[in-house]
């Protein structure tokens, strides 16, 4: 599961992010500026074909350390966090954006409160019609097309589930 990227959208400004690396690295071709991003190694290479200028490998190396040294130790402006667990904000800048989106290390954590309170945290559901009808108006906006890793009629669900099972790179799309 991808964790973390970050992209330079101008003088000084970092965004950090988590969707899939096909997604962080489709959206940023749109955008100037250096896009980094973080997500297991047989993907970053993927990442770098749709548009993502360096890589970090999250699993072969401690990762936040990593985007540290990649901004000079300040950090990510925004961080869009999927994960949770023990690494909790230590990846964004002060006064930086932390949003959480999911927690599949677990809900509870423990680190020092203080490096948190710099930080702006900010909880994000899922599910809401307004939410969809938003991203969805900015897919037509920006023209931003999907990587597809696989496409699988119906009749071969069970081979499309598998397939997401296995750490796709891009979309696994069944046809109704």
């Amino acid at each position: 599961m991808p964790r973390l990227h970050f992209r330079r959208q101008g003088p000084g400004h970092r965004r950090a992010g988590n969707e899939t690396p096909d997604q962080r690295a489709s959206a940023s071709r749109r955008r100037a500026g250096h896009h980094r991003i973080t997500a297991s190694a047989d993907k970053l290479e993927r990442a770098k074909v749709v548009g993502a200028t360096q890589g970090v490998d999250r699993r072969g190396e401690d990762w936040v350390e990593t985007v540290l040294e990649l901004t000079d130790e300040r950090g990510a402006d925004h961080v869009l966090e999927i994960v949770g667990g023990p690494h909790l904000g230590r990846a964004a800048a002060v006064g930086g954006r932390v949003s959480q989106i999911g927690a599949l290390e677990g809900f509870e954590i423990t680190t020092p409160v203080m490096p948190l309170m710099l930080k702006d945290i900010q909880g994000i559901g899922t599910g809401q019609r307004r939410a969809l009808e938003d991203l969805v108006r900015a897919v037509d906006r920006t023209g931003l097309t999907p990587v597809i890793d696989s496409w699988h009629p119906f009749s071969e669900l069970p081979a499309a589930l598998d397939r997401l099972d296995s750490g796709p790179f891009g979309k696994v799309v069944v046809e109704l």
